[in-house]
């Protein structure tokens, strides 16, 4: 999680039809990622600005709460699970599987970077969700360094939620095509809480910004 969650949806929503089993810890990973994620996501604005950090940190934390806590509750449960001894290990050089995930990721940079060409700071709306499909920290980076001369920070964070709000949206996609059925309703079950605060969190950040 602190280098890609999204790599860690992917594999692990793979993994999970191979063992089907392990379904419920496959999903407390993923939640775990996105989790160390939202913490990743609070540093790098901390350190480009502070003001950027200040509108972010509650959304942030409520967040990181609400994932670590879902995450706990399935690891405690996994431990009642009786895990057949033999796992399926399947294949550690899965190249077609890490192709398609680097396609994926090079088709939608791609997408991101002529959407800032065209858009440019008319569409940050529209940059953010679009750059949260791939990454959340060049979004955060960018807009956290813009809020410094051009635009106020609580643009910047509202941005950077919704970038947040996409990728979690597109992890949650890459879950429910890749991985087991079990898996798709712990992941929904430990992101849902994430996405109602990051939208609320969207809306009283517009709300206090219009005023």
């Amino acid at each position: 999680g602190a280098f890609s969650s999204t790599a860690v949806t992917w594999v692990f929503s793979s993994r999970s039809k191979e063992n089907e089993s392990l379904s419920r810890q496959y999903g407390a990973g993923i939640i775990i990622a996105c989790t160390v994620m939202l913490g990743r996501v609070l540093i790098v604005s901390g350190l480009y600005n502070v003001e950027v950090f200040k509108w972010l940190f509650i959304p942030c934390c409520l967040m990181i709460l609400s994932g670590a806590v879902v995450a706990l509750i399935l690891h405690k449960n996994s431990a009642k699970q009786n895990i057949p001894t033999a796992i399926q290990l399947g294949n550690p050089l899965d190249i077609s599987n890490a192709l398609l995930f680097g396609a994926q990721y090079v088709a939608i940079t791609l997408f991101v970077y002529y959407a800032n060409l065209f858009l440019g700071t008319k569409g940050l709306a529209i940059t953010g969700i679009i750059s949260g499909l791939a990454d959340v920290d060049a979004i955060n980076i960018s807009m956290s360094k813009l809020a410094l001369t051009q635009i106020k920070p609580s643009i910047a964070a509202m941005v950077i939620l919704l970038a947040l709000l996409s990728n979690t949206f597109f992890k949650l996609g890459q879950s429910y095509f890749k991985g087991s059925t079990e898996l798709r309703r712990k992941v929904l079950i430990g992101l849902l809480p994430s996405i109602i605060i990051a939208l609320l969190s969207i809306g009283v950040i517009y709300f206090k910004t219009s005023t």
